[in-house]
């Protein structure tokens, strides 16, 4: 008998690398809420125990080997990068003229 592991990913190349028995891929980063709806304890749970486990030693390394470098924060936290981000490449996309073809 063995231990259930699942890895949620947003990250296909990091679940190639750390090989678990199963894998669900999401389309969004873990600073999105996780678990069951209208469960914000679960999914603070979730997000809490999802940061211990990248603040591991040996996990960064696995992240580090597919040039992921792992952080690890609050939904706050997250909430505030992506709204720094998309402001400095929302900048960028406007002062060029790029758009999608």
């Amino acid at each position: 008998m063995g231990l259930p592991t699942l890895s949620m990913t947003c990250l296909w190349e990091v679940s190639e690398a750390f090989k678990p028995p199963r894998t669900v891929f999401l389309d969004f980063p873990m600073g999105c809420p996780a678990g069951k709806p209208h469960e914000p304890e679960l999914q603070r749970e979730i997000a809490n125990a999802v940061i211990e486990v990248v603040k591991m030693p040996d996990v960064q390394a696995k992240f580090r080997t597919v040039a992921v470098e792992p952080i690890g924060g609050t939904p706050a936290e997250m909430a505030a990068y992506v709204k720094e981000e998309s402001q400095r490449w929302g900048e960028v996309i406007r002062k060029n003229n790029i758009v999608v073809d």
